[in-house]
Order: C-alpha cells, then sequence, then structure tokens
C-alpha cells in the first residue's frame, strides 16, 4: 500500500486515490428513451437487468437489480437505435449521484453514466466472426445460470 500510495503523491501536491468505475452485463430491462440534451446531443436513459443467484437453506434463488443509466453522444444513438427491452448489453462507465428539485421536494438520483457501450447480436448465428461487438468476449454474452464457467460451489468450500 506504501508503493501505491508513494505513486499518487508529487511533491507537495498529493493526489487522493480514487477509482470509479461500473461494468455491467445484463439485458436492457426497458425500452431506452431518447431525448435531445438542450445543446442538441442526444441522451439515452435505460436500465441495465442483472440477475443474481444465490443459494439460501439449500435452494436457489433470483434477486433482479434493474441499474438506472444514463448514456450521451454516439453512445446512446447507439443503444437508442439498436436496444429494445431485453436486448443483450455490455455498459462501461461510472456511478453518478445527482439531485433535482421536484414540487420543492429534493430528490436524489443515484445512476451509471455510460462511457462505452456494446450491444449483442440479437438472432445472430451462434458461429459469429472473430470480430464480435462483444470484443474478445465471444459472440455473446452468456445467458442463463452461468454453468459453463465451472461447478456450483457452496459457502462452505470457499476457502476463505
Amino acid at each position: 500500500m506504501k508503493r501505491l500510495y508513494r505513486a499518487f503523491t508529487k511533491g507537495s501536491r498529493k493526489m487522493e486515490l480514487c477509482i470509479n468505475r461500473v461494468m455491467l452485463l445484463g439485458k436492457i430491462g426497458r425500452d431506452p428513451k431518447m431525448v435531445a440534451t438542450k445543446k442538441g446531443s442526444a441522451m439515452a436513459n435505460f436500465s441495465v437487468q442483472c440477475v443474481e443467484r444465490y443459494q439460501w437453506n439449500g435452494e436457489w434463488h433470483e434477486r433482479n437489480a434493474f441499474i438506472p443509466c444514463v448514456a450521451f453522444g454516439k453512445t446512446a444513438e447507439l443503444i437508442g437505435n439498436n436496444c429494445r427491452a431485453g436486448s443483450d448489453i455490455f455498459v462501461e462507465g461510472r456511478i453518478n449521484v445527482r439531485s433535482y428539485e421536484q414540487n420543492g421536494e429534493k430528490k436524489w438520483v443515484t445512476e451509471v453514466n455510460v462511457d462505452r457501450a456494446e450491444v449483442g447480436m440479437q438472432g445472430a448465428p451462434q458461429a459469429a466472426p472473430q470480430s464480435s461487438q462483444w470484443g474478445g468476449f465471444g459472440s455473446q454474452p452468456p445467458k442463463g445460470n452461468f454453468s459453463q464457467f465451472g461447478e456450483e460451489m457452496s459457502q462452505e468450500s470457499i476457502p476463505f
């Protein structure tokens, strides 16, 4: 940790160590809502559905999280033109917390500001070319229970 701290210290000025990166791989939760900003740039509001599988009392359960996202410019156009509810998507960005007033009451919003997005190829054949839109992740993200990655592990078998 000392080396890491020294790497972010420059002379008498110290830089804070802060990383705010988010990567989501899931499905579009609702159709993207396209709007234009005051400056005329495209903006897309949408959510990414991520499904978490967990075991409790010997039974498997699923928990859905719908994470709100916002994209601007060319990224927003890509999402607005190619995605609908249920489309496969990979987004990368940062968490942003903002506030606004509505009817005299202050409201807070936590969302992912999308820097980069890659959309899945709906209806494409299984054997896709090497240059897929997923940039090396395969032709599409894995579907279902992800069992292709190995055996399920129980909490007791994890060594830490």
